[in-house]
């Protein structure tokens, strides 16, 4: 086998420096994956204090709404 030349000696450094580049932008997508599911995570773990805001909410505008109406139950 011939010893490498000066061009195949850059050739291999730029292949490196390329596969370091690739590796930095896959750690990149991973940590944005992490972050994306904690994110996701953290929403639906809070998901039930929107829907009982929202209940409360509703309910107090249909009393509002009875209560202006002057809607009596039973009577």
């Amino acid at each position: 086998m011939a010893a490498p030349t000066g061009q195949d000696k850059q050739l291999l450094i730029q292949i490196v420096q390329d596969l370091a580049e690739i590796k930095a932008t896959v750690k990149n997508y991973a940590d944005l994956e992490l972050r994306v599911r904690d994110l996701e995570k953290a929403r639906w773990s809070s998901a039930w204090v929107t829907g009982i805001l929202s209940a409360a909410i509703s309910s107090g505008v249909v009393f509002l709404i009875v209560r202006a109406l002057g809607v009596t139950s039973g009577n």
